[in-house]
């Protein structure tokens, strides 16, 4: 979602806190990890991941974002700033994917950033649900996969 009223950087930066919740998951080598990938973020139960426009993606890298975002003043810092929200479900969020093979396995590391309210009133809160919200997401994601690869064994999840 966009919203068409600008905000200054001095204004986002005032009103918000950048948090990073890093997530990797390790599989066996598998086929086709970026349609699977793909076919569980744009159909996600918490939210669609839309491809992020602003940066580029690769075979080894893709970029996504959820969430409620403005369009920044004059394209400063970017085309969009992040907007506000009320559920979890529209915290603006972006989310970069690195997909590393190996000759033994695949590497799939998921890093979510969020721009969450500084209030002390809410910034507590708000980092908690956050990252219950991320854990459950990626502890889904982990079950799609060995469900899809139908894996005899659950994939390494690593929290970092």
């Amino acid at each position: 979602m966009v919203d068409n009223a600008p905000m200054t950087l001095a204004e986002i930066a005032a009103r918000r806190k950048v948090e990073a919740m890093k997530r990797t998951i390790v599989l066996p080598l598998v086929d086709n990890i970026h349609q699977v990938l793909i076919a569980f973020l744009r159909t996600s139960e918490f939210g669609e991941w839309l491809v992020d426009e602003e940066k580029q993606s690769d075979h080894f890298s893709m970029f996504f974002i959820r969430g409620n975002w403005k369009k920044s003043v004059f394209g400063l810092g970017g085309k969009r700033v992040p907007g506000e929200w009320s559920a979890i479900r529209s915290v603006p969020m972006q989310l970069h994917v690195s997909i590393r093979p190996s000759p033994q396995d695949v590497t799939v590391r998921l890093t979510h950033t969020a721009s969450l309210r500084t209030s002390d009133a809410f910034y507590g809160r708000d980092k908690l649900r956050l990252r219950e919200a991320v854990d459950d997401e990626v502890n889904s994601l982990h079950a799609y996969l060995r469900k899809c690869y139908d894996l005899p064994d659950e994939p390494r999840l690593i929290e970092e």
